[in-house]
């Protein structure tokens, strides 16, 4: 299987670029605190739910559309992105650059030595120990203005 064929089947049709998963559960912790942890698959929100960490969201892939980064601009100013290992550092910072026009603050979380997401492990941050996930949360990085 390549990487251009899904994973998943999807029971009922959608575009996934323009929708965000959790926010059904999650909406009203993202504004409370006016912030929002951004993850790949939906299994990291609820595992990061399940740890304490409810201001969060999932967005099926490792880009996020401007259609998604508007539909979350209506709740909060403020993004760190969280994304498995082994997407590229670069990928990831281009990303946050596109996104700046859309929120005051965009971050993201990046295991620089692989301390805690083993170098090739593709492991979102989700599946690590509640510990150790909430270390690799310490992790933000920010690209300059």
């Amino acid at each position: 299987v390549d990487e251009s064929t899904p994973k998943y089947l999807a029971v009922l049709p959608f575009k996934k670029s323009q929708f965000v998963f959790g926010l059904n559960v999650t909406a009203n912790h993202i504004t409370e605190m006016n912030s929002c942890y951004v993850f790949e698959s939906e299994k990291s929100i609820l595992k990061a739910y399940q740890m304490g960490v409810k201001n969060c969201c999932a967005i099926g892939s490792h880009n996020m559309s401007d259609g998604q980064a508007l539909l979350l601009k209506n709740y909060c100013d403020r993004l760190t992105l969280v994304y498995d290992e082994g997407i590229n550092k670069e990928e990831i910072k281009q990303q946050v650059i596109r996104l700046k026009k859309h929120f005051k603050k965009v971050s993201y979380v990046f295991d620089e030595n692989n301390e805690f997401l083993g170098l090739g492990s593709k492991l979102s941050p989700a599946d690590l120990p509640t510990n150790d996930f909430k270390e690799v949360l310490k992790l933000i990085k920010e690209v300059g203005n």
